[in-house]
């Protein structure tokens, strides 16, 4: 049984520790596996590591767990430790189901806020099959 499999029988089976323990172990065999950090993600926002946790879930975008798969654009996706958002045009490309893409949107307004007021943006919504 793969490792990640492994991990998630613990889980289900409300044996958290021994899965992280498993997490850590990956974790030092291959860092940058995709799949282990989208599962790892989990275990540190349950450990209450929000940040950390969130940018393992990121990982989820190259996996197609969302249901979108990696954004298709040339584009820089925004960092903001990286990019400003003074003057730019921001378009937001919502994932998953329309349930939480309704949801999401409602950060739209926050995104301009970090514009200063003086960004424009848009807000596309996956096609449901």
């Amino acid at each position: 049984m793969h490792k990640i499999d492994q991990q998630l029988n613990l889980m289900i089976r409300g044996r958290f520790q021994d899965g992280w323990k498993l997490s850590e172990k990956m974790h030092e065999e291959n860092p940058e596996d995709m799949r282990h950090l989208f599962n790892r993600g989990w275990f540190l926002i349950n450990q209450g590591d929000l940040q950390q946790g969130f940018q393992c879930l990121e990982s989820g975008r190259f996996l197609n767990v969302y249901g979108s798969g990696k954004i298709k654009t040339t584009k820089p996706i925004w960092n903001p430790s990286q990019h400003s958002m003074q003057g730019k045009t921001v378009i937001l490309s919502m994932e998953c189901g329309f349930g939480d893409q309704i949801i999401y949107s409602r950060f739209a307004s926050e995104v301009k806020k970090l514009g200063g007021g003086a960004c424009a943006g848009s807000v596309g919504c996956r096609r449901q099959h």
